[in-house]
């Protein structure tokens, strides 16, 4: 993969593509949740010195990443008061090599959320999906309340009924919510019950336990480590990085990204380094 560093500073406006839930839990929250690099070493390669989070936006509202379908939200974002507070840089990430126009600026930094997000987002544009009811009702309900909580914050709010208005972010062709009739929504609220935690064994062989006090996880870890001779230990482990990124063991990967920044560790190579050095394997 090539990529291409140009300005080291953020623009002044900034787009940034999700999904509608996304966007319903970012203001329920009134918080960006960043993504770590690590794991990934073509994103690590892009890292701002030790910081391993980053979020990524598009200089302009037409690109070839965003999503144009029915589902999604494009926020409009002010890049100016985020470069008061935070570093950031623009990236050809895909190089000359791929016939895209595609410029990323990319922010750093080492925490993994951005606070008050408010403060941050000009505008909210909607394209709900409308093909089949029960997507209909479901992104129509999430929207609703986004325009309640953005209300609040005073973000406007924009949504649209068809793709190229929403493309365009055509703000005269925005409809309101009424437009579409009933929106009421009977799914029961999403509960989240946690997961497997995937770094537990890792977390224990990274802290003081004596070796002998080790649980079977963590020998079990240190054996496959022993023995991984063809690098199934690396690639398992940054799959379950990639998944959790965005998925229920967020807080987990986040708890084990900060124990590896406390003792200096930059990748998974390093990581297994280190242990290998511990237990003299």
């Amino acid at each position: 993969m090539r990529y291409c560093e140009l300005f080291e500073s953020l623009s002044s406006i900034l787009y940034h593509s999700t999904s509608i839930k996304s966007v319903l839990e970012m203001l329920s929250s009134n918080r960006f949740r960043l993504t770590p690099d690590f794991g990934t070493d073509s994103e690590i390669g892009l890292r701002s010195s030790d910081k391993i989070y980053y979020m990524s936006f598009s200089r302009s509202r037409i690109n070839d990443y965003r999503s144009y379908n029915g589902g999604s939200c494009l926020l409009v974002l002010d890049g100016d008061k985020l470069n008061q507070r935070y570093s950031g840089k623009s990236i050809d990430y895909w190089g000359s090599s791929f016939d895209t126009d595609e410029m990323e600026d990319r922010l750093f930094s080492k925490d993994a959320h951005i606070e008050n997000a408010d403060n941050y987002i000009r505008e909210i544009h909607c394209l709900p999906r409308l093909a089949y009811e029960d997507d209909k009702k479901r992104d129509l309900s999430w929207i609703r309340k986004i325009y309640i909580m953005a209300n609040r914050m005073n973000i406007s709010v924009y949504v649209y009924g068809d793709r190229d208005s929403y493309r365009l972010l055509d703000k005269r062709k925005s409809v309101n919510l009424s437009s579409f009739g009933d929106i009421k929504n009977n799914e029961k609220p999403y509960v989240s019950y946690g997961g497997r935690n995937y770094y537990a064994g890792f977390m224990e062989l990274l802290s003081d336990i004596d070796r002998d006090k080790l649980s079977k996880v963590a020998e079990d870890l240190l054996y496959k480590i022993r023995h991984d001779g063809f690098g199934d230990i690396k690639r398992s482990l940054s799959a379950d990085i990639h998944n959790d990124r965005t998925g229920r063991g967020r807080e987990n990967l986040d708890k084990f990204l900060s124990r590896l920044r406390q003792l200096g560790i930059k990748n998974i190579d390093q990581l297994l380094d280190y242990i290998k050095t511990k237990y003299d394997l």
